[in-house]
């Protein structure tokens, strides 16, 4: 954890592994750090380093369309067009001797071109019906794994403030996240960044939802412990943001038993969203969004994460996950999995390093600002909460007459 003037600023692990003050100036820095038993690295050798903005943002815009080209088919219109800008941009580049005011003339040059060439001319917003992806900021963390309840206290502290402080530089940057035990475990262990997660609760751009308390097993567990499990979760997130949640947002929990439709619903839930299915061993789950019925009859709308990364030349494998990556193959292979595009052209990515992995990273919302623009080939990236996406996504289904229904238990093999 790094403290910036006696402030909890961000973690720092594998994944983010710089920082950026607010202001030019003196500070004071302290690092509290931690390791596992296994230590194979050592982060711990900073340096200071000045970024050339105009160098940085050139490189994304070269990158993101460079990594579309793995995701299209040679001999198709779109892959050469984006070859054809992308080499047009480099042809500008003086690199005989960097750095140098040469170097910095071309790199402005260039970045011109590719803003007027290729984010300008060849990108295209998306128009009503074309496929879009939806990108939610996430970190799922187990609350009990690999580590120590204590640690699960310290992984929050860390991704949590790296949410806050992305979202200082990234006004765009929407996040999610689900069980009220890790909100409780900041609030007593961080409260200045808690405060300024409930502030940004009320400004719209941090979305808590989830309904239980903490990810439930819900194999083993009687209805009682589920029922409460949603009361407790529900009620913290009412008593301390005012907020009524009306997802059961479960990704990693391995199976879900028939009593659950009747539960959630009794207790005030709308959605259930998880992925988990995709990691059967022999069949594949026929729906991505259907209608969940119980043991006693009642329905609830469900829907299944499909992010995984297009592999050209091949089809869609069965297994998705909840720690999705902002990256062209990643969000194309997102749509392309989605199984049933007849009811919706949206689907959603829940996209940053899982399991106190600290979450999104910048690089992540600079490949969002690009990837926004409609890459040729690739679906568009919009930036908004899960819940919103959730309630366009109703209004498509409603009446719908190819609206699938999955009767019982959702077992996992």
């Amino acid at each position: 954890m790094v403290y910036l003037d006696g402030n909890l600023l961000q973690g720092l692990d594998i994944n983010h592994a710089d920082f950026i003050p607010g202001d030019v100036g003196e500070h004071e820095v302290i690092l509290y750090a931690y390791t596992g038993n296994a230590v194979e690295k050592s982060m711990m050798r900073p340096k200071l380093v000045r970024i050339v903005k105009d160098v940085e943002k050139l490189w994304y815009d070269l990158k993101i369309p460079r990594e579309a080209l793995n995701c299209l088919d040679e001999n198709s219109l779109e892959y050469g067009r984006i070859l054809s800008c992308v080499d047009g941009a480099l042809r500008l580049l003086d690199l005989y001797d960097v750095p140098s005011e040469r170097f910095y003339r071309s790199v402005r040059e260039a970045s011109d071109y590719m803003d007027r060439e290729f984010y300008g001319k060849l990108c295209a917003a998306p128009r009503a019906g074309d496929p879009t992806v939806v990108g939610i900021g996430h970190t799922h963390i187990d609350c009990a794994w690999l580590w120590t309840l204590k640690q699960t206290r310290e992984k929050v502290q860390r991704s949590f403030s790296n949410v806050v402080e992305l979202m200082r530089q990234y006004p765009e940057y929407r996040f999610m996240s689900s069980q009220a035990f890790l909100y409780q475990n900041l609030k007593e262990e961080a409260p200045e960044v808690y405060k300024q997660i409930r502030k940004l609760i009320r400004e719209g751009r941090w979305e808590c939802e989830g309904a239980m308390w903490v990810e439930a097993d819900c194999n083993l567990t009687s209805g009682e412990s589920l029922v409460r499990q949603v009361l407790y979760g529900r009620r913290f997130f009412k008593q301390e943001f005012g907020v009524d949640t009306h997802i059961l947002w479960l990704p990693d929990v391995f199976g879900y038993s028939a009593a659950m439709p009747q539960i959630l619903r009794k207790s005030g839930v709308d959605w259930f969203v998880t992925s988990k299915i995709s990691w059967n061993d022999t069949n594949k789950m026929p729906y991505d969004t259907f209608a969940w019925r119980g043991i006693d009859g009642t329905e609830i709308n469900t829907y299944f994460l499909t992010a995984q990364n297009r592999q050209k030349g091949k089809e869609p494998e069965n297994i998705t996950t909840y720690v999705g990556m902002m990256t062209p193959a990643m969000v194309a292979g997102t749509h392309d999995r989605y199984q049933q595009k007849e009811l919706s052209n949206e689907t959603l990515i829940t996209y940053g390093y899982g399991d106190g992995g600290g979450g999104p990273t910048a690089e992540h919302l600079e490949y969002a600002r690009r990837l926004s623009k409609g890459i040729p080939g690739i679906p568009a990236v919009k930036l908004d909460f899960a819940g919103n996406f959730l309630d366009r996504l109703e209004k498509r289904i409603e009446n719908h007459p190819l609206f699938p229904v999955w009767d019982g238990e959702l077992y996992l093999e």
